[in-house]
């Protein structure tokens, strides 16, 4: 499950685990429905927007991966050629060298694989509050107690999908204007628009540790 799919089930949806106390002490019928989360996410109008100026900005985090990866790459290649000319204490002092540039290089991608994350759900946050406002809206127009988020609840194994209004938040979203997207210029937000809707938003492919290991 996305970081964003928690984000949304966690402020917008009560889940079965904490509705079931509430259930069981009161003899007052419940009205209920169900919601896939994910479903809502995807298809939400201003995701494809945020999908497309995600990757246009991924593109910065990779460059710098892969230089680091050229970087270190040349170095173990350097060292092979020399390694035959270099007494043995030379060669460990480079390879313990090298291998420690290594950590730092890996450490370092993982700290632009965090950043790249954190973008993901800045760019997301408005589309994901704009959610929960017609989740809410939805539930008080139909009189609903709870809305179960099915995409995040392994407790659900089968559903009436009458009670699923995730087609219902959906239609709503896309009568309403799509919200400005998190840390986004107008201009940039205009040329990211993508041509086709309904796609989600994409991980971060290629941002992955440096690779290579002297021998």
């Amino acid at each position: 499950m996305t970081s964003f799919t928690r984000a949304l089930s966690a402020a917008a949806v009560f889940l079965i685990a904490a509705a079931a106390p509430v259930l069981a002490q009161t003899a007052a019928p419940q009205k209920i429905a169900y919601v896939d989360s994910r479903k809502v996410l995807d298809q939400a109008p201003g995701s494809p927007k945020a999908d497309s100026l995600f990757k246009l900005e991924l593109v910065g985090f990779e460059a710098e991966v892969k230089k680091m990866q050229d970087s270190f790459q040349k170095k173990v290649e350097d060292f092979n050629k020399v390694k035959p000319t270099l007494a043995a204490a030379e060669v460990e002092k480079r390879s313990q060298a090298l291998g420690a540039l290594q950590q730092e290089y890996s450490q370092k991608t993982q700290d632009l694989q965090t950043q790249a994350d954190q973008r993901r759900g800045e760019l997301l946050q408005p589309v994901i509050d704009q959610i929960k406002l017609v989740l809410e809206d939805i539930r008080v127009e139909q009189g609903l107690s709870f809305v179960f988020d099915v995409s995040s609840s392994s407790g659900i194994v089968a559903a009436d999908k009458n009670l699923d209004i995730s087609d219902r938040v959906v239609a709503k979203l896309r009568t309403m204007p799509i919200p400005a997207l998190g840390g986004v210029k107008a201009a940039d937000a205009k040329a990211a628009t993508p041509k086709k809707t309904g796609a989600p938003l994409s991980a971060p492919a290629g941002v992955k540790p440096p690779t290579g290991k002297p021998e």
